[in-house]
């Protein structure tokens, strides 16, 4: 297992695995529509977004895992997300 820093070419990457635990971990709690449907979308747009150029990387970092030259997994901190609270593990 490698771990990197994600690169902007990894979003659609980690998009797949964030929607594949998504649609596994909420099956029996959200509708399938918005799991299959909508939520591929939303979440495309947050990794493009949180992998795009601007970003203030003092606010966020996301590593990568890599197996065999594919994405493994993943993690996301926000920092200073919460003002109560700090440091936010957005993603794992």
């Amino acid at each position: 297992m490698h771990y990197r820093e994600a690169l902007p070419k990894d979003a659609d990457g980690i998009t797949s695995i964030h929607v594949i635990g998504g649609q596994q971990a909420y099956a029996d709690i959200l509708p399938k529509h918005y799991l299959e449907s909508i939520m591929p979308k939303e979440k495309s747009e947050l990794w493009r977004s949180r992998l795009g150029e601007g970003i203030d990387r003092s606010r966020i970092s996301v590593t990568v895992a890599e197996e065999a030259n594919h994405l493994a997994g993943f993690a996301c901190f926000l920092f200073e997300q919460e003002q109560d609270f700090g440091t936010y593990l957005h993603n794992i």
